[in-house]
């Protein structure tokens, strides 16, 4: 999967739909290289209509930069998230906003479409749809795919779904639970920052090596960003604490938090700290 982004930020509109990538070859018109302005680097957002009223068929219609067509028979899998999903290798994606906005009370989400073409081969496209058409969009498409919505993070759930259908939980279900897994992922240590701020405290509960038998776990995953013009790094971090209880995990925690300025916590820090005050809350 290949990703392009510009420091440039842009807004889809409240009643459109913005192509933000994937896999089809024969969509936008005059390929995504079109899409990056000359001299600026800046990338053109494509804007149309995504149109979900049909009862057999799926449209993008971006006026010249062409329409895209997909049978809801065709689709396989549909995501919803702060990063595209399940998409075939091969993809390209142009972002026309800010990366660091996925920290932020400014996140854009997206809704990933994996399907097959007419030679059956997988394929995959993203969209980012405008507030006023996201629910009943998501919506149609569920009742007329037949498929449940995938979604890659809590937070994602929330913009569609009420908090207790999305398994939201409270402190006081993580009363009494002693085994905690720290998933991290790979890649920048976030873990060791994680778990020399639950050392600062004396809590009364057990870090596991491996996620077999955790009742909580705190998954974390972060990026750095280095910049023209910026002697500092800028750090962005997403973080969820999940209490696990008969197999069901309740997301207690949604956390999410940069750093722009060369001194003070780091978001894998400041997740930690939101952890330890929810759990000293659930067990007083």
């Amino acid at each position: 999967m290949t990703l392009i982004a510009t420091a440039a930020v842009q807004t889809v509109g409240d009643e459109k739909t913005s192509y933000v990538g994937g896999t089809p070859k024969d969509f936008p018109v005059g390929g995504l290289a079109k899409r990056i302005v000359a001299f600026t680097g800046e990338i053109r957002p494509i804007e149309g209509r995504l149109n979900a009223d049909s009862t057999s068929e799926l449209t993008f219609d971006a006026g010249s930069d062409g329409k895209l067509v997909i049978a809801y028979h065709d689709v396989t899998a549909l995501s919803f998230g702060l990063t595209p999903q399940r998409i075939p290798k091969g993809g390209v994606f142009l972002i026309s906003w800010d990366p660091l906005d996925q920290y932020t009370k400014n996140a854009h989400y997206l809704l990933s479409i994996s399907y097959r073409d007419q030679t059956g081969t997988e394929q995959g496209v993203v969209f980012e749809l405008g507030k006023k058409v996201r629910k009943p969009t998501l919506e149609r498409l569920e009742a007329r795919t037949g498929l449940a919505m995938q979604f890659a993070d809590f937070a994602a759930c929330q913009t569609y779904r009420a908090a207790d259908g999305c398994g939201s939980g409270t402190s006081r279900e993580l009363r009494g639970l002693k085994k905690v897994f720290v998933d991290a992922g790979n890649g920048v240590d976030y873990k060791a920052l994680i778990v020399a701020e639950l050392g600062k405290v004396p809590l009364d509960f057990e870090l596991l090596p491996s996620p077999e038998g955790a009742q909580i776990v705190l998954r974390f995953r972060g990026e750095e960003f280095n910049r023209p013009g910026y002697l500092q790094t800028l750090y962005g971090g997403r973080g969820e604490v999940h209490a696990i209880q008969d197999g069901r995990p309740r997301t207690i925690i949604a956390f999410s938090g940069t750093r722009m300025r060369a001194f003070g916590d780091k978001p894998a820090t400041k997740f930690a700290a939101a952890f330890i005050e929810a759990y000293q809350e659930g067990n007083r």
